[in-house]
Parts: C-alpha cells; sequence; structure tokens
C-alpha cells in the first residue's frame, strides 16, 4: 500500500513538474478567427433566447473587443436594440463570452449575430 501511495505522489509530482506554462512569447498575436466563431457559437443558445423573450428575431451587428487575457473588455449593438429588451440580453450574453489569451493589447471582431 505505502509503495502504490509514495508511486502515485511521485506520478502527481511528476505530472505537475511537467507542465509549462505557456508565456507571452507562445502566445498568437490575435485570437484565430476558429476561436472567435466558436466563442460566439457558444452563446449562440442565449442570443436566440433573447428574441424569444421579447418576441422579436433578426440579426444584429455587434461588434466586441477582448482583453489580451480573452475576456470581453466592451460590447455594443446597434443603436435600435440598445435600450430595447434584446439589446440589454445580448450585451449581457455577449459580455459572458472569452477567447483564448493572445499577446495585443485587444482585439476588436464585429459579427452578424443571430438573436
Amino acid at each position: 500500500m505505502r509503495t502504490l501511495a509514495a508511486l502515485t505522489v511521485a506520478s502527481l509530482i511528476f505530472s505537475s513538474a511537467s507542465v509549462a506554462l505557456a508565456g507571452p512569447e507562445d502566445l498568437p498575436e490575435t485570437p484565430s478567427r476558429l476561436a472567435v466563431v466558436e466563442a460566439f457559437r457558444a452563446i449562440d443558445a442565449q442570443a436566440h433566447a433573447c428574441g424569444d423573450g421579447a418576441g422579436q428575431h433578426g440579426t444584429a451587428a455587434v461588434s466586441v473587443s477582448f482583453a489580451a487575457d480573452g475576456h470581453v473588455a466592451s460590447a455594443s449593438v446597434p443603436a435600435e436594440l440598445a435600450s430595447s429588451p434584446v439589446g440589454t440580453c445580448l450585451l449581457g450574453t455577449l459580455r459572458h463570452m472569452t477567447v483564448p489569451p493572445f499577446r495585443a493589447a485587444s482585439f476588436r471582431v464585429n459579427y452578424p449575430l443571430h438573436y
């Protein structure tokens, strides 16, 4: 029993020691197109729910700025939606998006979001 426990602990120590953290030089300059598309796909159901809740569906040209850590720094919806329940819901949904970290200070994308 002691040998198995010692082996397990040694394996954990070895495993954690061999994991290298990515440094800034290992990160891409900006998120990949695929990463951005996947981030929008991840909120697709929530965006549709925004439209369902208001009984209104369409496509909004949204703008999202990501910080280097991959979290949303700012988001906007078209002026005609900005003060509506759909616009408020979409903004809340957009603010929960993430992409993998990158080197640039920020990255902005415009995207046709269906709701």
